[in-house]
């Protein structure tokens, strides 16, 4: 195995969804982008759960067991995960999960990847990026887990953690082929699950006096809202739901129970428009001085797919610019940062 660094990696450690993005040879010495995405969802390993076929599948840390991703989602041992100290004290685990799916997309072995692999870039949310990214680059760094019985030593040489929007401004500035954005005033809004990160560019230079974050109003907003209105439903005899749960009736508009499928098309549309109407309601009065001097606004994250026209509609005509992958652009641009970093 040629042991040179050959691979960068992006990472996104969502409330919601974890989102990696790596570029490196795949299989011939070609180069290529490989992305992956899985819940931010973990959960206690027990003997007794029977989704699982082996031990081979937990993964221990700090002498815990644990599981990722959407099979700890059905799981009645798994973690809340509405604060910060959630994502600093299990990072490792989503790093690590990370980098086994990119390493199945590369048809590497683990351990192969990651000698192949020297720098990754990650990020945190705007309010706590100057508190704890110092101290998430420590726990990333340099860290032990098992799979199974397979032992891993994690020895990064550089991470790199960067604040979330930053991402999508490097993504942007890499991939946008129609125009230059160098020099502009960009409004970048990432849409995450638990908060919405507002990151203003000036110039072309991102600055963090004008930046912003709404903590619980993001996807989880109208997740809430949603909970609300089914428990109106009374002939659904509608228990709750969990907030993943939640996120997956959003999206498809719909609900099951038992044999019978319920229609939310109308609740969800009525939910989205509402949502999108706070977004520009929060964004005119916070940045109601610099609305004139603004060249763009660019709306990712996975809450971009909410955003309805409501929203679009209130600035001029090709103001407003999406990212080709939204939920995968910071990762994305984490990725190209780490090319360079």
């Amino acid at each position: 195995m040629n042991n040179k660094k050959n691979y960068n990696i992006g990472i996104d450690i969502g409330f919601g969804d974890t989102k990696a993005f790596a570029f490196g040879p795949n299989g011939n010495s070609k180069k290529t982008f490989n992305k992956i995405s899985f819940p931010s969802a973990l959960a206690y390993a027990s003997s007794n759960y029977m989704g699982l076929e082996s031990e081979k599948k937990y993964l221990s840390f700090k002498n815990k067991k644990y599981i990722t991703g959407e099979e700890a989602i059905n799981s009645k041992e798994i973690i809340p995960n509405r604060d910060i100290s959630f994502l600093l004290e299990h990072s490792e685990l989503f790093l690590f999960t990370s980098i086994q799916l990119l390493s199945q997309k590369y048809n590497m072995k683990i351990a192969d990847f990651l000698n192949s692999s020297e720098k990754i870039c990650v990020g945190l949310p705007l309010d706590y990026w100057k508190s704890y990214k110092d101290i998430l680059s420590e726990k990333l760094n340099t860290f032990e887990i098992k799979k199974g019985d397979e032992h891993f030593s994690i020895n990064f040489k550089k991470v790199h953690v960067m604040p979330q929007g930053l991402g999508i401004h490097f993504d942007m500035s890499a991939s946008q082929n129609k125009f230059s954005l160098k020099d502009k005033n960009i409004l970048y809004v990432d849409i995450g699950f638990e908060t919405v990160d507002i990151l203003c560019v000036l110039n072309g230079i991102p600055t963090q006096d004008y930046s912003d974050m709404i903590e619980s109003g993001g996807v989880i907003k109208m997740c809430s809202n949603l909970n609300d209105y089914l428990k109106l439903l009374k002939k659904q005899n509608y228990r709750g739901c969990s907030e993943q749960d939640l996120k997956k009736i959003l999206k498809e508009k719909k609900i099951s129970n038992l044999n019978e499928t319920y229609d939310l098309t109308e609740a969800v549309n009525d939910i989205q428009n509402k949502y999108s109407e706070f977004l520009f309601r929060h964004i005119k009065t916070k940045y109601k001085h610099l609305m004139m001097k603004l060249d763009y606004i660019v709306i990712a994250g996975g809450g971009k797919y909410y955003i309805t026209d409501k929203f679009i509609d209130e600035f001029p005509e090709g103001a407003v610019l999406f990212p080709q992958e939204p939920e995968y652009s910071n990762a994305k641009g984490f990725c190209y940062k780490s090319m360079g970093c």
